[in-house]
């Protein structure tokens, strides 16, 4: 069967009544083992000392991604980069990786109004960093005080971080990138 590692009862073999279930990798010499870095499961038989995510795809929590072994470093790429593609048809050496943590990150749409003084767009930039919000894109206003931006943040602390940014910001607009109302699908 493709995708699952078989198990051989091999004592049943031997003695029926003592019963041991070995995987036949192990036998093998392929001992996977598996080491968590962040967000990210990797599972090889080699000694990974570091991982990191590749800079030409900029791989996000929940897209699909491999790995490639460099040494004791594992690069992280998204499934679809045109690098990744190339290091496969080169036959270069890959393990298995997983995202940990069970994907409830939302992508939104943020305009908030911030006074045109030195420091505020930073100091609201704090605040995102403080209630774990990643900022995928950021643009300002040349002729306003408006800044429009998307992030990435949990779903499920989504009206907890509203109504704290809306305590301290003036938002304008709070909107998630798959919009229910209209149904329509917000891109940046």
């Amino acid at each position: 069967m493709i995708g699952v590692i078989p198990f051989i009862d091999v004592a049943k073999f031997k003695n029926p009544e003592k019963s041991i279930i070995i995987n036949p990798y192990l036998i093998m010499g392929y001992d996977p083992r598996s080491k968590e870095s962040e967000n990210i499961r990797i599972l090889s038989n080699k000694n990974i000392n570091e991982m990191e995510f590749s800079f030409c795809c900029h791989p996000k929590m929940g897209d699909e991604i491999v790995g490639f072994l460099d040494k004791k470093k594992v690069i992280i790429h998204h499934k679809l980069c045109s690098t990744a593609t190339e290091l496969i048809r080169s036959n270069k050496e890959m393990v298995y990786v997983e995202w940990v943590k069970e994907n409830h990150i939302g992508k939104y749409f943020i305009v908030v109004n911030l006074q045109n003084k030195k420091g505020e767009l930073a100091k609201f930039l704090n605040e995102l960093v403080k209630l774990n919000i990643f900022v995928t894109s950021i643009e300002l206003g040349v002729n306003s005080d408006f800044c429009q931006m998307w992030v990435e943040l949990d779903d499920k602390n989504l009206e907890k971080i509203s109504n704290k940014l809306k305590q301290n910001y003036k938002i304008i607009e709070f909107t998630s990138s798959k919009d229910a109302y209209n149904g329509k699908v917000k891109s940046h």
